[in-house]
Formats: C-alpha cells, structure tokens, sequence
C-alpha cells in the first residue's frame, strides 16, 4: 500500500506540476478548475489502490491437504485415500465427489467444511462404521445413496440451506433413529429412509412438493410415524 501511495504521489506531481503553471494558477476560474481536475485524479488513484488491494487480500488460497489422504481437484474431494478413523475434509473443499470415501469402513468421525456445497452420489457408501454426520449450512444438495449402508449410523444433522435430496440417502442405515428434513427442502427422491429398521419418526417441511414422483401438499411442518399414511413414501420402493 506505501508503495502505491508513492507512486499516486509522484503520478500527480508529475500531470500537475504547479512551477510550469504558476502563471496560469494567477486566474482564479482555471485555478478552480485544475484543482477539480486534480480532486478527480487523486480520488480516482485511491479508488484504484482500493479495489487492487482488496482483489490481492480476496486472492484465493490453495487448498492445504496431505496428498498422501486426499485427491482433490478443483476444489472437489475426487478420493480418500486415507484408513483413518477421524477424518478432517480440508478447508476450502467445495463438493465430496461421487464415490469419495466409499466402502470408508474405518471411518467413524468424519468433519465437513463450511466451504461446501453439495455430496455426491455414494459419497459416502457403506462406511460401515460411521455414527454420526453433520453436514454444514451451504450445502444446497445430497446424491443419491450418499450415505447408504451406512448401518451405524444414527443420527444425522442436515443442512438449512438444502433444497433437493435425491433417492435412496439414507437406504440401509439400520441404526437410523430419526430424521429432520429442513424447511426449504422441495424435493425428495424415493426410498429415502428403506431398510432404517430402528426410525422412529420422520419430520417433513411445508416446502416439500414431491417424494419421487408423488405430489406431497403439506400446509405446517409433518411428523411422520409408522401410522402416517406417507410413511411408506419415505420407507418403501415407490416402484
């Protein structure tokens, strides 16, 4: 910033210099004038500094990761290639791939950056050992069978800000003992919760439109039991 500061001042000293216009600062109106001119380019100059060097602090960083654990390309975690228990997804991931940590069966604890937006289909399937999941606000959507066979775990926390989860998510995780489905989610794919022998209930938004293909017109947020008529919905093969 010094630097830019010098250069702003040696730029107007240069386009204005007073000793080759003593003459004409005599007449007050041409005066007026170049001191307007001049007002101009030092406000111009500054907001040039300003937008630079806040383009160089907005400058975005790589991604620090251990390469040896994770492939990562364009911000997508493609693979785990890691055996660990306790998994740390690098900051400034933006998706989990398709497949990413499947059949992860070490994995217990895995923790998501807020840099997210979207899980892949079978990002996470049949990670075995896996209990618990909380998948962070910005995440917008959820691949089909993203979690499937998943059968420790049991509690799952989702995003406010998704909007789509597709079919099968959540098939097979057998210790599965409830689920929240977020206001502003419209879509759910079929068999979202199949083969979750240990649910228990099932909360669904008024936003919600569809479950598979089946038109679903809720006026409050829904808690679904076993005697709900749209439990099979969220339990069974729509097909």
């Amino acid at each position: 910033m010094n630097k830019l500061l010098s250069q702003m001042s040696q730029f107007i000293q240069n386009l204005f210099p007073k000793e080759e216009v003593s003459d004409i600062y005599k007449d007050t109106s041409i005066n007026n004038e170049i001191n307007s001119q001049e007002k101009f380019v030092k406000e111009t100059f500054v907001e040039k500094i300003f937008v630079e060097e806040l383009f160089i602090e907005r400058e975005e960083k790589p991604i620090n990761y251990n390469k040896k654990s994770f492939y990562i390309v364009d911000k997508v975690l493609v693979l785990y290639k890691g055996t660990s228990a306790n998994v740390e997804v690098p900051v400034g991931v933006v998706a989990i791939g398709d497949k990413a940590f499947y059949d992860s069966t070490n994995l217990t604890i895995v923790t998501l950056p807020d840099s997210l937006i979207s899980v892949g289909s079978q990002a996470f399937y049949n990670c075995q050992n896996m209990n618990s999941i909380k998948i962070p606000d910005g995440v917008t959507s959820i691949g089909a069978e993203a979690f499937k066979y998943c059968k420790n775990l049991s509690h799952v926390e989702l995003p406010t800000t998704i909007t789509e989860i597709k079919a099968s998510t959540f098939r097979e995780c057998s210790n599965l003992f409830s689920i929240e489905i977020p206001e502003g989610v419209t879509n759910l794919g079929e068999s979202i919760c199949l083969g979750c022998n240990k649910l228990k209930y099932i909360v669904l938004p008024s936003t919600l439109n569809y479950i598979g293909n089946i038109s679903i017109s809720l006026e409050k947020p829904a808690v679904l039991t076993k005697d709900d008529s749209n439990w099979n919905l969220m339990t069974s093969s729509i097909n």
